[in-house]
């Protein structure tokens, strides 16, 4: 019955470790915590497609010209990743007993570059010492009842044969 309460109580703990949390201007009651940011969302571009440039942006061909210098006109759908009309907010919240380091890197955009979290986990290394304490206690628990601890030798494995000869 001890075992399994000890086991339970290391499951417990285990679960409180730190997390990064992200969450947008809206969600903010009381004033936002954290760093603000823009998230990427995606939207789509539609142009048409009506000159061909060379590589020093003179126009070779156009949409009306003739058999020499002209084109088709195309329609183009672009898709892409712009940063957000709103800020978002991120940060980290760390788990009961543990020190951590949060770092975050923006792109000129104000979208994220690179997110970085070290945390020394305190409850995490007092669990491992209960959980080494737990298995200790186990095995010693277990010991008692098993054979003596000390092994003796057969009595006759130290006797040596003596060839005379």
């Amino acid at each position: 019955m001890k075992r399994l309460m000890i086991l339970s109580l290391i499951a417990v703990l285990a679960g409180c470790s730190g997390k990064i949390v992200t969450y947008e201007q809206a969600d903010c009651k009381s004033g936002c915590e954290g760093i603000p940011f823009f998230r990427l969302v995606q939207v789509k571009e539609q142009y048409i497609q009506d000159k061909i440039l060379n590589k020093e942006g003179e126009m070779l061909r156009y949409a009306g010209g003739d058999k020499s210098n002209g084109c088709f006109a195309v329609q183009v759908t672009e898709t892409k990743l712009i940063p957000a009309a709103h800020e978002s907010y991120i940060r980290y919240e760390a788990g009961w007993l543990e020190t951590s380091k949060f770092s975050v890197d923006l792109k000129d955009n104000g979208s994220l570059a690179k997110v970085g979290a070290d945390s020394t986990p305190g409850l995490k290394m007092a669990v491992d010492a209960v959980s080494t304490l737990a298995t200790a206690y186990g095995a010693v628990k277990s010991a008692d009842k098993s054979k003596p601890a000390i092994q003796l030798p057969y009595c006759n494995a130290g006797r040596v044969p003596v060839i005379e000869g």
